[in-house]
């Protein structure tokens, strides 16, 4: 609203009022409530505000109020009105009247409705403004850029009709409008606030701005707003280190620090000779990418030893920038650098030279190299010789050859560029001289009467490949190869070598000395000497015979003096006569020392047969023998009489498969003392033709592989391993068992006969091991050995059985039912019929003594084999 108009709108309206008829009493209902004069806080042409002054509501209860207002005179509710609700107070009456036509008159008054109905005070007259152009407002311009700008404008009042365009318009001259502008914007229509965005400015330039709006009535713009669009510059530019400098080129960093408000469309740096470089006046100049930030520049094909001023430079649309100048020098050409190093690997006729390139003088080492002479001062133009050993820098080794022996030689690395040749230190050497052979002789060892040990180490092969070796020798000083009564050759080359000295005599001084021989002659170690020993019988004595078997027994012999000679052959001989010798015996072996003992087995004796046997050590001398011995083999499976009888089977003690405890008889009969040996199941082997395996006919009888086997095959013959022919065999399955027995004339014992044999038969003293109650007397267990023993060295039983209780566990020939007991026949009982396992009894050295009482049964798979399984045999 038009501030200037209000004074002359009040004075209209006071007069209006002082001029309107006041309604009738009739036209307040509520005659008690006073209701001021309703005035008007602003008019426009479309809207305006009322308030009217409640000063007493009487105590009257108002349930509605608000300003009702008509183009005719006197409105009433049923007219345009407000509705405020219910009047608590009395105070101002406020109402806003929208919608209203441009110069156009209306009647407003305020009312209040009770229950009593609806009163009204008097009525005033308002007249809106007529209708005119929009008012807008000129936003602040944002956004500059080199060609573009953010403004905008708010339109506020429509002026009483529809805006229909608005935006905004811009020029350089102050005076724009829409008819004279650089450019204008639309955007859109109505009232409210807007954005227009202006593009393809100038850059740099100052421009004019204001918003505008249109109505039906014309079109109105709002403030005047000026700025200037961001001018381009040139680049800013920094020239940084320069580094990496050679006889031809350089590396610069750089860096385009700001684009000047434009776009760097390129960038690099430009270099000259006279200063003050530019890319209009330059030598040359790189391209090195484009935009802001660090960037590095190589320039090359620069000229050596030469000043060069160099600058970086950024371009832009408008113009290019340049940063400090800076200058350098490319690096002027030198000789290499190089240094001669170690001489190695020096011999007769080569040697190995090293050398370092450590600089090419800025320039490049196409050759490099040793030369050398014995003049001295060697050089690629005065040399016997040189190498040509690559390029550039580094370390190379140079190969001199075609030397001659015990020569001094000088030797020189050089290294050679555009410019020149250099040299390193020159050096000298000799190469080395050919000389006979250095030996040294090794003191003699093992002397005996005819011989002696003896050697040397060739130290040095004096340069030459040492074709002979070894040891000369002779009954006068200083023996050589041409004088001597003896020497050896042993082998060629350098290193120890040890020599054999034979065929010597008895209580002799020899003279011996090393030698070594190249083709420049013979070299000698010193000389030395040694006498020969005197050689008499050896001193033995024999072992006394164990381990004795039907067939076999073990002994032996320890040496007590070897006679300062050298044992041909060492053993036993035997015979049935009293005086065994090696003429006149049954029988020898041949064994080996061992720290002074040797044991022999002594094999094919006769059963229950006196032998008469003596060690015997034979050396250069001649045979010495022991003290002879007497010796008697054992009985071939020595049986014992067992008569018929009867017992009570079983345990309540033991396992289930133990009872009940029934009782049994058994006839007579008869059972081997012991356990089968090993020596005893050699005698079958070998009878029966078991293959060497200890398989016969496809069925394993024992299993020769496993390492627990106690039995060999050696020279065609099964034979016990030494000191275990008295063992119990081991290893031996059920059908090897079963063999066995069926061989020797018997069969397995049935586990009745086994059991009744074990207690003690009818004079069973009722023990719970077979013959005791103590295990340890009766049994080898796992409590005191960790391996078989020979049968028999534990007390036996009531029978004069043995082992019935421990050392190996023993095959029965019944067939294995857990519950046979239950069932078993009383008289002779010989087990089911058929079954899966058979019947094993009796403890073993690996099991505890809970297995080793005479109750005790075991079970096992007929092809089962293991080393604490054994067997005896019954007839």
């Amino acid at each position: 609203m038009k501030k200037q108009a209000l004074p002359i709108i009040s004075i209209l309206l006071l007069f209006i009022v002082s001029c309107q008829k006041f309604p009738d009493a009739k036209d307040n209902v509520n005659a008690k409530v006073i209701m001021g004069q309703t005035t008007i806080d602003y008019l426009t042409y479309h809207d305006a505000q009322v308030k009217t002054i409640i000063s007493d509501l009487a105590n009257t209860v108002v349930t509605e109020h608000g300003h009702c207002w008509a183009v005719t005179q006197n409105p009433t509710i049923d007219n345009l009105k407000t509705t405020k609700g219910a009047l608590t107070q009395v105070g101002d009456v406020i109402s806003v009247l929208t919608d209203l036509s441009p110069n156009t008159n209306y009647y407003v008054r305020a009312y209040l409705t009770t229950v009593d109905g609806t009163s009204y005070n008097s009525p005033i007259t308002l007249r809106t403004d007529p209708a005119g152009n929009p008012i807008v407002i000129t936003n602040e311009i944002s956004n500059i850029t080199l060609n573009s700008a953010v403004g905008g404008g708010n339109v506020t009042l429509d002026g009483g009709s529809s805006v229909t365009q608005r935006g905004i318009v811009w020029s350089q001259d102050p005076g724009v409008n829409l008819e004279t502008n650089l450019g204008r914007t639309s955007n859109g229509t109505g009232l409210g606030e807007f954005t227009s965005e202006m593009t393809n400015l100038t850059q740099g330039y100052t421009y004019y701005v204001r918003a505008y709006a249109s109505n039906a009535s014309g079109t109105s713009y709002g403030e005047l707003k000026q700025f200037a669009t961001v001018p381009i510059a040139p680049p800013i530019v920094y020239t940084g280190v320069i580094s990496n400098i050679t006889k031809n080129s350089a590396e610069i960093e750089a860096e385009v620090i700001s684009e000047g408000n434009g776009n760097a469309i390129a960038r690099g740096v430009c270099w000259n000779t006279n200063g003050n470089p530019t890319l209009e006046n330059s030598l040359g100049h790189t391209t090195d990418g484009t935009g802001a930030g660090h960037f590095t520049s190589n320039i090359t094909n620069l000229t050596v030893g030469t000043t060069y001023f160099i600058v970086a430079y950024g371009t832009n649309e408008n113009a290019t920038g340049y940063g400090e100048i800076k200058q350098f020098t490319t690096l002027s050409l030198t000789n290499p650098v190089v240094r001669t190093t170690n001489i190695t690997n020096i011999t007769t006729n080569s040697a190995q030279v090293g050398g370092i390139v450590d600089g090419e003088g800025n320039g490049t080492v196409t050759q490099r190299g040793i030369c050398w002479n014995t003049a001295g001062s060697p050089s690629l133009q005065n040399n016997l010789g040189f190498t040509t050993n690559g390029s550039g820098t580094g370390t190379f080794i140079g190969d001199m050859t075609g030397l001659n022996d015990g020569t001094n030689y000088f030797v020189v690395a050089y290294a050679t560029n555009e410019l020149g040749t250099s040299y390193g230190l020159v050096k000298s050497f000799s190469t080395v001289a050919i000389t006979a052979p250095i030996v040294t002789t090794t003191q003699a060892s093992s002397i005996s009467s005819n011989t002696a040990v003896s050697g040397g180490n060739v130290i040095d092969d004096g340069s030459l490949t040492v074709t002979q070796r070894g040891v000369c020798w002779g009954l006068t000083n200083n023996p050589t190869l041409d004088d001597n009564i003896g020497f050896s050759n042993d082998g060629t080359g350098t290193g120890s070598f040890v020599s054999n000295l034979i065929n010597l005599n008895e209580l002799t001084s020899y003279y011996y000395r090393a030698y070594a021989v190249n083709d420049k002659g013979i070299g000698y170690g010193e000389v030395m000497q040694f006498q020969t020993i005197q050689v008499h019988l050896a001193t033995i004595t024999t072992l006394e015979p164990t381990h004795l078997t039907s067939y076999l027994a073990t002994s032996g012999g320890t040496i007590i003096d070897d006679g300062n000679g050298i044992f041909s052959a060492v053993g036993v001989v035997w015979s049935a006569g009293a005086n065994p010798t090696l003429e006149n015996n049954l029988g020898f072996t041949t064994d080996a020392v061992d720290a002074g003992l040797f044991t022999s087995q002594i094999l094919g004796l006769d059963e229950e047969s006196i032998y008469y046997v003596a060690a015997y050590a034979t050396n250069q001398k001649g045979t010495a023998y022991g003290t002879v011995k007497q010796f008697a083999t054992t009985k071939f499976l020595e049986m014992i009489n067992i008569t018929g009888g009867s017992m009570l089977m079983g345990s309540n003690d033991g396992l289930a498969d133990q009872q009940p405890i029934h009782s049994v008889s058994v006839g007579g009969f008869q059972m081997s003392k012991y356990e089968v040996t090993n020596s005893e199941y050699c005698m079958y082997l070998n009878d029966a033709g078991v293959n060497s395996d200890g398989s016969f006919i496809g069925v394993e009888f024992i299993d020769m592989n496993d390492p627990e086997c106690e039995i060999i095959y050696l020279d065609g013959k099964f034979i016990p391993k030494d000191t275990k022919g008295d063992h119990p065999v081991v290893q031996v399955s059920f059908y090897g068992a079963e063999a066995f027995a069926n061989w020797a004339g018997g069969r397995l014992p049935t586990e009745a006969e086994w059991e009744f044999a074990a207690r003690g038969g009818n004079s069973s003293a009722g023990t719970t091991y077979s013959g005791s109650n103590t295990p340890g007397i009766v049994a080898w267990y796992n409590v005191n050995t960790i391996s078989s023993k020979p049968v028999g060295s534990k007390t036996p039983n009531e029978l004069g059985l043995y082992d019935m209780s421990g050392n190996v566990m023993e095959w029965c020939n019944d067939w294995y039912y857990f519950y046979y007991y239950a069932a078993s026949p009383s008289n002779n009982p010989q087990g089911p019929a058929s079954g899966s396992n058979r019947v094993v009894r009796g403890g073993s050295w690996f099991v505890n003594a809970d297995y080793s009482k005479v109750a005790h049964r075991h079970r096992s798979n007929l092809d089962a084999t293991s080393s604490d399984l054994g067997f005896r045999i019954v007839k």
